[in-house]
C-alpha cells in the first residue's frame, strides 16, 4: 500500500495542500491572535461617505 501511495502525485498534491493550510491557520492564530483584519469605508463629519478604502484602479 504504502508503495502505492508513495507514488501517487494526488495524494503527494493533497497532503501539501492540507499542511500549507494547517500552517497558515496557526501562523494567522500565533502572529495575529486569530484576528481577520477588515477594511472599512472612510466616513466624514456627516457620516457621508468619503473614500473607498482602496483607491479606483
Amino acid at each position: 500500500m504504502w508503495q502505492v501511495v508513495k507514488r501517487d502525485v494526488r495524494f503527494w498534491f493533497g497532503v501539501t495542500f492540507l499542511s500549507v493550510l494547517m500552517i497558515v491557520s496557526i501562523g494567522n492564530t500565533l502572529f495575529f491572535d486569530g484576528n481577520i483584519r477588515e477594511l472599512t469605508m472612510m466616513y466624514n463629519e456627516k457620516g457621508e461617505l468619503e473614500a473607498a478604502p482602496f483607491s479606483p484602479s
